[in-house]
C-alpha cells in the first residue's frame, strides 16, 4: 500500500511530501515528479534546482529528493515517452520530469522537500 501526505510550512517556504510504503518485505517503487513545461530542473544527484519565469520576475526552488532512490531526469524522451505535457487532446509540449527508482523498506517514508526562494 501507498500513502502520500502533504504538508506546506508558509513561515519557512517549505513544502514536504512524504510517501510511505506498506508491505511485507524490501518493495520495489518509482516515483515521478511531473513539472510544468516553463520549469527548467538540474538534477544534480538528489537535488534539482528548479527555474522558471513569473510575471516578468525570474523565480527559483530546490527540490530535495529521497536519497533511497536513484534519480534521472527526461523531457521529451520517446522510447519510452517521459518528459512530456499536455495541455489539450492532440498538443504536447516537452516537459522535465524526475523520475526515481530504488527499493524501499516497509514503513520506511521516503521525504520529497521543496524549499522555494521566489525571486
Amino acid at each position: 500500500m501507498h500513502r502520500r501526505s502533504v504538508e506546506l510550512d508558509s513561515a519557512t517556504r517549505e513544502l514536504r511530501v512524504v510517501d510511505e510504503v506498506t508491505s511485507s518485505g524490501p518493495h520495489r517503487c518509482r516515483l515521478a515528479y511531473h513539472l510544468g513545461p516553463r520549469i527548467a530542473a538540474d538534477l544534480d544527484g538528489r537535488w534539482a534546482r528548479l527555474r522558471w519565469t513569473h510575471r516578468g520576475r525570474d523565480q527559483t526552488a530546490v527540490l530535495e529528493l529521497p536519497g533511497e532512490l536513484v534519480w534521472h531526469a527526461h523531457r521529451g524522451d520517446v522510447d519510452p515517452p517521459l518528459g512530456w505535457y499536455s495541455a489539450g487532446f492532440g498538443r504536447k509540449e516537452p516537459a522535465v520530469t524526475l523520475v526515481g527508482s530504488g527499493f524501499v523498506e516497509p514503513g520506511a517514508g521516503a521525504i520529497s522537500t521543496l524549499l522555494y526562494f521566489g525571486s
